[in-house]
């Protein structure tokens, strides 16, 4: 998605380059500072952008992480108790109820709920009696454990929907300022009897190429897909 924003950005800097090298040009009576003003909104843009897009990133990875580990302990919990517990019938047919399907989210946070039900009902173990717990390696999960790892995933859930509202609205303003730019190209460029295109990557350029009949292709060699070297070979 930034490759053709950042060469809009590029083309914006080109003509920059060629007002300064050409006091009379003057496209649509700009000057060089306002072109270079032009070209440079954009970074901030570029930057929310990529803020929101890597945000978004962490968020869905750190759900994974903690929704792996709840995962983890809602098997554990099952055979361990089922060991645990394998004579009495009352707990077995408890333990028989609870869901073991946790493909989405919210099953997952569902069959955790379930646990955390039936693991606060669970009798005292031993002598002296104690409260169970999941053995994980070399450590032990309790309750209290429990409950902070299904807080933590329910946390980690909820920051998902805000991360993909603030990455739409930056997306959305990216490409409005790639609108933008792009228009000011076209106005830019614009002369009397002179008529033009624009493709934003090669596959589309190619499309226009076939169709229409141009005296001249202004190709960039990083255009998305087919590059401007491959372009260049076909035509």
């Amino acid at each position: 998605m930034l490759t053709p924003f950042d060469s809009v950005v590029t083309q914006l800097r080109y003509i920059k380059a060629a007002m300064d090298q050409i006091p009379s040009f003057r496209p649509d009576g700009m000057t060089p500072g306002q072109m270079l003003a032009l070209a440079e909104s954009a970074g901030p843009v570029r930057g929310l952008f990529l803020e929101a897009h890597s945000a978004m990133d962490m968020a869905r990875a750190s759900r994974h992480v903690v929704f792996d580990a709840l995962h983890v302990a809602c098997m554990g919990f099952s055979a361990q108790a089922g060991s645990a517990f394998r004579n009495d019938a009352l707990v077995m047919v408890c333990l028989e109820r609870l869901p073991t399907n946790d493909r989405t989210f919210p099953e997952r946070l569902e069959r955790a709920e379930a646990v955390l039900a039936q693991w606060a009902q669970l009798p005292e173990m031993g002598t002296p009696p104690v409260e169970f717990s999941v053995r994980q390696g070399e450590e032990s999960l309790t309750l209290a454990g429990m409950a902070l790892l299904h807080a933590e995933a329910s946390a980690a859930d909820a920051v998902i929907p805000v991360a993909s509202q603030e990455l739409q609205l930056q997306r959305a303003r990216l490409n409005g300022k790639l609108k933008e730019m792009k228009d000011a190209v076209k106005a830019l460029l614009k002369r009397d009897g002179l008529a033009f295109d624009t493709a934003s990557n090669g596959e589309d350029a190619l499309e226009l190429l076939l169709v229409e009949d141009y005296a001249l292709a202004l190709l960039d060699v990083q255009m998305p897909g087919m590059d401007g070297f491959e372009l260049a070979e076909i035509m």
